[in-house]
């Protein structure tokens, strides 16, 4: 084949992955009020294996373009890094007792640690959270936010839970008390253990608002954020963090990823 005609092939399924009807995927554009960002993508759902006879099925974006301006749907596309390494060294390591457990993930995403944590356990109660994002179909309007997002991975994934109310979504922007209240008042329990995933990513500016909710969120629960070493901003997170926290670190996944799993302890 000529590098024209290939050139023409690839001209044509990036016309048609961009045309796709929204069952399939679709262009999206933020709306967020924050900002006027503009994110070019297409939506697929995937399969993806956490161990040997479990799966989960996420929707998420493949990106073509960037996010311009302050409005951040980084977390709408699934990051095969942490989260995977991070189920596994959980399940051996603080979830092995039988009893129940009540997990808030923060910053959630497309939710594939707390769907996975939730699929893989089910004595363990997931509330994903995250901010309160919205975005829209650039060729039908249909309009859609992270938190219905997060909802509709939720359900593609039903079937698979251990009960119709094991994984809720619920909004929590970082250093917002409000936010925290209304979790709290939905729970009325408390919980036993507050996980993150790649939530240090270069997110400098929402570092003390995070730290303000790990203070906050009550009783004394297992604090731990798996992220991959990249320094773009884990180190500046943790010497922010010192003052409040006490942590451990360890290694986990394959050895030369850099990833790791911190545990935090409050002071």
């Amino acid at each position: 084949m000529s590098k024209l005609m290939q050139f023409s092939c690839f001209l044509s399924l990036l016309s048609f992955l961009t045309f796709l009807p929204s069952r399939h995927g679709f262009i999206a554009a933020s709306l967020s009020a924050r900002s006027k960002s503009t994110l070019i993508n297409v939506s697929a759902i995937d399969t993806i294996k956490l161990f040997e006879k479990t799966k989960i099925k996420l929707r998420h974006q493949l990106f073509l373009g960037d996010v311009i301006g302050e409005g951040d749907l980084t977390g709408l596309k699934f990051w095969p890094t942490v989260p995977l390494p991070m189920i596994k060294e959980m399940s051996k390591s603080y979830l092995q007792d039988e009893k129940e457990f009540r997990v808030l993930e923060l910053g959630s995403g497309c939710g594939l640690l707390g769907i996975g944590l939730a699929a893989t356990h089910s004595n363990v109660e997931v509330v994903l959270t995250d901010a309160h994002v919205s975005f829209a179909d650039k060729k039908t309007g249909e309009e859609w936010t992270s938190l219905q997002w997060l909802q509709q991975n939720i359900d593609l994934n039903c079937d698979i839970f251990g009960s119709q109310d094991q994984v809720s979504v619920s909004k929590l922007f970082w250093g917002d008390a409000e936010d925290l209240e209304l979790i709290r008042e939905k729970s009325r329990k408390e919980f036993d253990i507050i996980v993150g995933s790649e939530i240090l990513y270069n997110n400098h500016d929402a570092f003390e608002g995070l730290i303000d909710t790990l203070l906050d969120i009550r009783g004394d629960p297992v604090i731990l954020i798996g992220y991959k070493e990249r320094r773009l901003g884990e180190s500046k997170f943790f010497a922010m963090a010192e003052d409040y926290f006490t942590f451990t670190k360890k290694k986990i996944g394959n050895r030369a990823d850099n990833l790791y799993l911190a545990e935090l302890v409050r002071k």
